[in-house]
């Protein structure tokens, strides 16, 4: 509903379940993947909120946590908003470090 809400632009609804899912990740029982997937959400959050900074580091965790986990599915939005959040805040230098990533994970997609 979260990913529902924010594609359609309301943050405003969006805003109170990933406040819900944040609390979530206090769980035991949460599983890496859905770690993750808070992580993309909160980084879409930051995006349409219009907060780099939060998206950077939301971002960040969420790779972090794809890195632990060996769960990659969500590498390359991670990093796409990442890269946008960089360009934004105007700090050309991650935004550069973020393509590069990406440069990466397409380089093992190549067939």
């Amino acid at each position: 509903m979260v990913y529902h809400f924010q594609l359609q632009g309301d943050s405003t609804k969006a805003a109170p379940l990933l406040n819900a899912l944040k609390e979530l990740e206090k769980s035991e029982d949460i599983t890496p993947f859905v770690l993750i997937l808070i992580k993309l959400s909160e980084v879409v959050q930051c995006n349409f909120v219009n907060n780099p900074q939060g998206c950077i580091k939301s971002a960040e965790c969420g790779l972090e946590l794809s890195d632990k986990y060996g769960i990659h599915n969500f590498d390359l939005n991670l990093l796409c908003y990442a890269v946008w959040a960089s360009i934004y805040a105007r700090d050309f230098l991650s935004a550069g470090k973020f393509l590069t990533k990406i440069e990466r994970l397409m380089d093992k997609a190549k067939p």
